[in-house]
């Protein structure tokens, strides 16, 4: 069940990376592209799988050397100290490892157009998500895409046996994340800004009606 989970946390960030790479180069199609994974965990590990069934050239990082080897040996794909792939030459950079990756220095330095991960508080501090908005580089809220394992767990505790309804909450974490960048393009706001304010409203709209 845990298994079960996490493959459809990993459904969720992909469905929600296909909304930032139509947005940046046009179309889901990722051939051409390379998305640097940061953890070959279970989600990580079903993220790496997708990208690379969409055609994306895969960079691999995690502790457990098998993993990595696994991933080159499946994939193609070619491995990178956790450390060095912040800064290596990617377009997609896929944080599902240890939460904090995201600094003001490796902002600075990161090379990747897009980042959409699985990690939670991928931002060491709030205003990283500024100067990444600054360098004109997309990063998509973890909290926003990385709900599927949620959402899940959700049908699960409200026994709701019907698996359209994951699915539908699924869709709608690509729309929210297309509300996200649309919003941030309007506003000329950074897009942790943009969904949190997003994330409040919902939230005192759904306590006005609970009232």
């Amino acid at each position: 069940q845990l298994h079960e989970i996490m493959t459809i946390g990993g459904y969720g960030v992909f469905a929600c990376l296909l909304a930032g790479a139509t947005r940046l180069w046009g179309g889901v199609a990722l051939s051409g592209l390379t998305a640097g994974v940061q953890g070959l965990g279970h989600v990580g590990w079903a993220l790496a799988e997708l990208l690379h069934g969409a055609g994306a050239t895969l960079l691999v990082s995690d502790l457990d050397q098998a993993r990595v080897a696994r991933a080159v040996e499946s994939f193609g794909a070619t491995a990178v100290a956790p450390e060095a792939l912040p800064d290596a030459e990617m377009d997609i950079f896929v944080p599902c490892a240890l939460g904090g990756v995201l600094t003001l220095e490796s902002a600075g330095r990161l090379r990747a157009r897009m980042i959409c991960g699985a990690a939670n508080n991928q931002l060491a501090a709030p205003e990283v998500s500024a100067a990444l908005a600054r360098r004109g580089l997309l990063y998509l809220p973890d909290y926003v895409v990385n709900a599927g394992g949620i959402i899940n767990v959700a049908s699960e505790i409200l026994r709701i046996g019907d698996p359209a309804w994951v699915t539908g909450k699924l869709a709608g974490l690509s729309a929210t994340v297309e509300e996200v960048m649309d919003e941030a393009a309007r506003s000329g706001g950074d897009t942790a800004a943009v969904a949190d304010r997003i994330a409040r409203a919902r939230i005192a709209g759904a306590g006005k009606l609970a009232a």
